[in-house]
């Protein structure tokens, strides 16, 4: 059995380093002359656990590439400041939670996210000790989740648990046959996440509903 663990949102509580690096950002597009009004933490909760290429898309389409990649590099390297400087706070309980579901079966690490983001984060919290194997999409150049898992799930033995708490998480359950986890503690939202098999408003609940999904392949 294999349990794959979406991170921002679900491990890691991501708007205490992704909203300064974004707002820090506004300030220098502002600086660059371009028209970018402030941004409330609703607002900017809802790009949390997107892939860069959907996050720009949405928030700014009308700049050029090379615009976003620079300022999509700035929020990146300032978040990872943040990390490296002990900003960035998990859930209590959360990796708790990912070591005990290890008794069950293997842990994977799944993020929309950066390498050089993912890197950060493994030496922050030695998540090491926690997951088997990790995965960010930008090694898979920024596919869709559901895709990085099938290219990847034939390197571990199912049934699959997927466990997040936005829409690409249970996407990518329902594309590949994988029962899901919503963890509403995250960004994703009652809405966002109705879909999922399993709906969790605390990170004791999730570790409850991992503990019931591994019972059902006993």
């Amino acid at each position: 059995m294999t349990f794959v663990f979406d991170y921002d949102g679900t491990i890691h509580d991501s708007m205490r380093i992704y909203a300064p690096a974004f707002r820090k950002c506004c300030e220098i597009m502002r600086l660059d002359g371009e028209n970018v009004r402030e941004y409330s933490n609703r607002e900017i909760e809802k790009w949390i656990g997107m892939d860069v290429n959907a996050m720009w898309s949405d928030f700014r389409p009308d700049i050029s590439e090379n615009k976003k990649k620079k300022y999509s590099g700035f929020i990146g390297e300032y978040m990872e400041e943040l990390i490296y400087s002990g900003r960035a706070v998990l859930y209590d309980g959360a990796l708790e939670a990912v070591r005990q579901t290890g008794v069950y079966g293997k842990t994977v690490f799944l993020s929309s996210c950066k390498r050089s983001y993912m890197e950060a984060h493994k030496k922050a919290f030695d998540l090491g000790k926690y997951f088997d194997s990790f995965y960010c999409t930008e090694d898979y150049g920024f596919k869709p989740k559901y895709a990085v898992f099938e290219n990847i799930k034939g390197r571990y033995d199912g049934p699959f648990v997927i466990i997040g708490d936005r829409y690409s998480d249970l996407e990518t359950a329902f594309k590949n046959g994988a029962r899901s986890i919503g963890c509403l503690y995250g960004y994703g939202g009652e809405k966002e996440l109705e879909m999922a098999d399993i709906k969790v408003r605390t990170v004791g609940e999730m570790r409850q509903a991992i503990l019931s999904e591994a019972k059902r392949d006993i």
